[in-house]
């Protein structure tokens, strides 16, 4: 079984590609690069947009290891709010909670679209990226429409 390494030390979200893998019948194994590498720096997060963080983090990663990684962001953006959390998702919801945004959004009156928006990259032996992947998933009160490009 082949293992893939992916750049992050959160468990459930190692999990979570673990059962996509699965749920595709792929015959690998998601490894957090950082049990496998034990040392390896953990890539800046500091950077302008989404994308940013995603190449430049794969950049980082594989300087350190020069093996293939998968780096992922994910942000959430809440066009009620205009866009935010976004890039500050994380920060947001450990110390606002779901609850606060759902406050946020209630003082806006009514929330009319919320998005989950995740980019991915793949940097393997050579400078340049190999492939991205991003999506929109639009959340609806009763519709979810998924927007997925490969590239």
């Amino acid at each position: 079984m082949q293992q893939v390494l992916f750049a992050s030390s959160n468990k459930y979200k190692l999990e979570q590609f673990q059962y996509v893998a699965d749920a595709y019948a792929l015959d690998v194994k998601i490894v957090s690069v950082y049990a496998k590498f034990p040392g390896v720096n953990p890539y800046d997060e500091e950077y302008e947009t989404q994308f940013e963080i995603i190449e430049k983090g794969a950049r980082e990663i594989y300087a350190q290891i020069e093996y293939p990684v998968i780096v992922e962001d994910t942000i959430l953006e809440v066009d009620i709010l205009g866009g935010l959390p976004g890039l500050h998702a994380s920060d947001f919801l450990r110390t606002k909670g779901r609850m606060g945004l759902g406050r946020l959004c209630r003082v806006n009156l009514i929330v009319r679209r919320k998005s989950l928006r995740w980019s991915a990259i793949t940097m393997e032996r050579s400078s340049s990226p190999v492939k991205t992947s991003w999506g929109v998933i639009l959340l609806r009160k009763k519709a979810t429409k998924r927007v997925n490009r490969l590239g």
